[in-house]
């Protein structure tokens, strides 16, 4: 009976020390793919801002399309009758308290 009794617990012993070897394996196979994953996630971030700061610097170097389409004739400015600044110079000197000014009008 004693024979069976040892037996027994060499084979509980055995038992816990592959399952803590399993453990380990397990616990170090989640570290492995943790680190993995963690740094493709860091690379691909870093290839975006890499990207996205060269698609800053290409549209940076594009002329603005306002600086291309100016034309000649939007250069005059348009005449506005008198009674039409009287009104906008009465409306600006009431919002403002008098302290208002129109410099400028222009048609948009």
């Amino acid at each position: 009976m004693n024979d069976d009794f040892m037996l027994g617990v060499q084979l509980k012993l055995k038992v816990v020390e592959l399952v803590r070897q399993t453990m380990n394996d397990d616990f170090m196979l989640g570290v492995q793919l943790m680190l993995v994953g963690m740094s493709t996630v860091f690379l691909i971030l870093c290839i975006v801002i890499l990207l996205g700061k060269l698609l800053i610097a290409a549209t940076n170097k594009l002329p603005a399309e306002e600086e291309q389409k100016k034309s000649p004739v939007a250069a005059a400015p348009s005449a506005i009758d008198a009674q039409t600044k009287a009104i906008i110079d009465a409306t600006v000197a009431q919002l403002t308290g008098g302290k208002g000014r129109v410099s400028k009008v222009e048609k948009i």
